[in-house]
């Protein structure tokens, strides 16, 4: 027995499971052709993207229009991030539960997410914002966060900096302070 069926034995079993389904022959290549448009047509009529940042494309599908450039990263810092992710200190763990699943004004984030050759704590693409949680390990190397930080904001990505014990004991504050933000800078 093969594993691999032909093409006309695949499109056989096509046949006699819509037959047997709908107990009709299945539609010709000419009428799914006019099904995806009316059901496209139908689509864009209805579609919520409509006068938004959205763009229309051939065939009538509608894409994202590009409001950012696509940001690089080594990729040697992906399986780093994704240790990160996996010990995560109190504070990242607290602001994380604050900002996941678009609980923020509906704004996707990010966590360790690879930048350049760096490494942010939390990021959000549509508003280029990285938000960083300075802990007791930052204390020694102020310069070297700043140069980083620097060459991040080279990017056009914005930095908002919280002290670890202000996102544990002050967790409202910072919220106000993330939302300010984002009412100030988003479109």
């Amino acid at each position: 027995m093969r594993g691999v069926l032909s093409r006309s034995e695949r499109e056989g079993c096509l046949y006699n499971t819509h037959r047997l389904a709908f107990s009709e022959p299945p539609p010709s290549r000419e009428e799914l052709i006019i099904f995806v448009r009316k059901f496209i047509e139908v689509k864009e009529q209805n579609s919520p993207l409509e006068g938004s940042t959205f763009a229309k494309r051939k065939g009538g599908v509608f894409l994202e229009k590009m409001k950012y450039e696509i940001i690089k990263y080594h990729p040697s810092l992906k399986p780093f991030s994704r240790k990160l992710r996996k010990e995560s200190t109190l504070s990242e763990i607290l602001l994380w539960d604050k900002l996941k699943n678009k609980q923020l004004f509906g704004y996707k984030f990010l966590r360790q997410k690879p930048i350049d050759n760096f490494i942010v704590d939390f990021f959000c693409k549509e508003l280029m914002l990285a938000i960083e949680i300075d802990g007791s390990s930052h204390n020694e190397k102020v310069e070297q966060d700043l140069e980083r930080q620097m060459k991040i904001e080279n990017l056009g990505i914005k930095f908002l900096r919280f002290q670890d014990k202000d996102v544990r004991f002050k967790m409202n504050d910072v919220l106000i302070t993330i939302e300010g933000w984002i009412k100030e800078n988003s479109l």
